[in-house]
């Protein structure tokens, strides 16, 4: 309001002041002239009105676009922190899995190898090729590791699978566990992700069984296939003993958030008679 009187005083000023001088004013030429100073006051206050407001407008548009760059670089920097977050848990798990399963192996065949050195040597000198079988197959299995993790593309074929639960099995009757594997149902079709969980869970259960549940512990390890659901069952009845290695709990979170990454679930404790029970649910469907 206040600019559109300034405009209308204006307008009379400079009509008076163009005409002051003037003897005689028709009231034609008054209005004309006043036409002509209003229109080209109007013009100058509409123009100067559109391009401030445009102006205005692009300030605004400009600060919104950089607030909106920021906190696509912000997100940007969270997303980066999360990936090199998740790749450095997943490189521990993977090295916990493998030094651990090995390492407890080769503690147990050094420890029977140190009582049988004067009882009884040839099965001492067994115990001590087994634990250089053991150190080798450690070393390839890192080395297996190590090239995934720094391949580009993941090489499938270099991680375990849900066949390979059979030499797992195997080498745990090696290291003198009384261990059986009973397989229910088709061979279950699961992506190399959740085969490699599920193997892995195996092999932390049966290190477990080995640091824990005793000598003279039976284990036994079901794969069960139920066509919409693959479950893994590992199951003892030993009981720890003073001589058992002592947990840090580091493998059973390993083991759920392995299972829990797979869209699955993991259960484990001891069983009401004695033994631990180890007890995994993935679904077929929708796996990745």
């Amino acid at each position: 309001m206040v600019m559109a009187g300034a405009l209308v005083i204006g307008m009379l000023m400079g009509v008076q002041e163009g005409l002051g001088d003037a003897k005689f004013v028709s009231a034609t030429s008054l209005a004309a002239a006043f036409v002509l100073f209003g229109t080209l006051n109007v013009v100058f206050f509409v123009g100067a009105w559109i391009f401030g407001d445009r102006a205005w407008t692009a300030a605004v548009e400009r600060e919104k676009l950089e607030r909106a760059t920021d906190e696509i670089r912000a997100l940007q920097q969270e997303l980066v922190d999360g990936a090199i977050e998740s790749e450095r848990m997943r490189i521990a798990r993977e090295l916990h899995d493998v030094i651990a399963h090995h390492v407890t192996a080769m503690s147990i065949q050094a420890a029977a190898a140190r009582r049988l050195l004067d009882k009884d040597p040839a099965r001492a000198e067994a115990s001590l090729k087994d634990v250089e079988s053991s150190a080798r197959s450690a070393v390839a299995d890192l080395r297996t590791m190590v090239m995934t993790l720094r391949a580009n593309e993941t090489d499938d074929s270099a991680l375990p699978t849900l066949a390979d639960l059979d030499e797992l099995v195997d080498g745990a009757r090696n290291d003198g566990v009384h261990a059986e594997l009973d397989r229910i149902g088709p061979p279950p079709e699961v992506s190399p992700v959740v085969a490699l969980a599920l193997y892995r869970v195996a092999q932390e259960a049966l290190t477990n069984v080995r640091k824990h549940a005793g000598p003279t512990a039976k284990v036994d390890v079901r794969l069960r296939n139920s066509g919409d659901l693959v479950e893994l069952e590992v199951s003892d009845d030993g009981r720890a003993s003073k001589a058992s290695v002592p947990g840090t709990g580091t493998g059973l979170v390993g083991m759920r958030e392995r299972i829990a990454a797979v869209g699955g679930t993991l259960d484990a404790g001891p069983k009401e008679r004695g033994g631990f029970l180890v007890r995994v649910a993935v679904p077929v469907g929708g796996q990745s």
